[in-house]
């Protein structure tokens, strides 16, 4: 009977202890410690702690995802989709064959906006005159909501229907999980004080959908990229005054320590974790990479974040599969038998304490995409030059 009552008393006490070790993790441990899409990464020569709702590392050469968390969750991203609202823009151009020189004469209300609106400006005022391709500098320089909005009146006849524009964009490319409501980014309340019309939310984006986006603008909108990378312009030639515009995006190598970077766009917000940046990153070999980071904490986190990550990506071993390929004949590329040109080197990137081992696939002929042999995850894609 004691031995009964002991034991009883023995298993109570354990399930107290237990009950209380749930209740220290769960309510006590650190706020950093409950974010469920923190992700640490480790090889042997990094270790580093990624704070990000979302984040990415990719070969934009190769089409490589390095590193990956979380990247199917659309979340708020503020002003860095401004750069889908300048896809849509351009492909209206193109329709149209609206030309980058056209002159637009500023709207009435941007005088009222700026002035009851509590965002980032550019500085343009009502009835001064700009070409589209200053407005491209100051959207993606200065991240100016007044000519984001200024634009988007003059090209599709109101801020209403040009975020319609940009839905309509959003599906036609297979953006799944993004929507806005905005062409600036700034949310439905702020532009509700500025006296446009909107729909109550946020721009979201998935960094999946971001992927595809900055594909598109690479092959067909350079204009969008080469104006993210610009340090100083000065805009407004046909005004009385010329206007200076500075990037205000302090990520880019002339503002950071972080060498290599150079573009693309920020988007930020008061709330915890609304905080956005898209990096395009050139490394030591000469390879372009996309390395994104959605919901930060704040702007040094974001930074932080951002070195952390390039310093992994600057750790990892690389080797160049031309040089593989060129020499394992089983997968039939022998120079003799085989005229082929490589657009550029084909390098991949991977830790420390692995080994790569792949297989290529056979598609129209070519050997154009390849894969990791232990999870037959697709490593990246063959470019062939024209």
């Amino acid at each position: 009977m004691k031995f009964k009552k002991k034991r009883s008393l023995l298993f109570i006490s354990i399930s107290i202890g237990l009950l209380a070790l749930f209740l220290f993790i769960k309510y006590l441990l650190p706020i950093d410690n409950k974010i469920s899409n923190n992700v640490i990464v480790k090889n042997d020569e990094v270790t580093f702690k990624v704070d990000s709702k979302a984040s990415l590392i990719m070969n934009l050469d190769t089409n490589q995802i390095i590193y990956q968390d979380n990247i199917d969750e659309a979340l708020k991203v503020y002003s860095s989709s401004k750069i889908l609202f300048l896809a849509t823009i351009q492909e209206e151009m193109v329709k149209n064959k609206i030309s980058f020189n056209k002159k637009i004469r500023i709207g009435k209300n941007i005088n009222l906006i700026n002035k009851n609106g509590n965002f980032s400006q550019s500085g343009i005022k009502t009835n001064e005159v700009y070409t589209i391709k200053e407005l491209y500098y100051a959207i993606m320089m200065a991240s100016g909501n007044d000519a984001s909005i200024a634009l988007a009146e003059d090209i599709f006849g109101s801020h209403e229907q040009a975020v319609k524009a940009m839905n309509s964009f959003i599906k036609r490319h297979g953006l799944n999980n993004s929507k806005v409501i905005s062409t600036s980014g700034l949310d439905g309340e702020d532009l509700s004080k500025a006296g446009l019309k909107t729909n109550k939310g946020s721009n979201v984006l998935s960094i999946r959908d971001t992927i595809k986006l900055i594909k598109i603008i690479e092959k067909n909108y350079p204009e969008i990229i080469e104006a993210g990378q610009l340090q100083q312009v000065k805009i407004g030639q046909y005004n009385k005054k010329e206007l200076y515009i500075n990037n205000v995006n302090g990520m880019i190598e002339a503002y950071s320590h972080i060498k290599g970077i150079y573009g693309l766009k920020t988007g930020s917000n008061m709330e915890d974790y609304s905080n956005s940046i898209i990096n395009l990153y050139l490394n030591n070999h000469q390879q372009h990479f996309l390395i994104i980071i959605y919901g930060a904490h704040d702007y040094q986190s974001m930074k932080k974040d951002t070195s952390q990550m390039i310093n992994y990506l600057n750790s990892l071993k690389v080797t160049n599969l031309v040089d593989n390929i060129d020499l394992d004949i089983k997968f039939g590329f022998n120079k003799n038998k085989v005229n082929y040109q490589l657009a550029h080197d084909l390098l991949i990137y991977y830790p420390q304490n692995e080994d790569l081992a792949y297989y290529l696939e056979n598609n129209n002929r070519h050997f154009n995409k390849f894969y990791n042999v232990k999870n037959k995850q697709i490593i990246g894609q063959i470019a062939f030059s024209n």
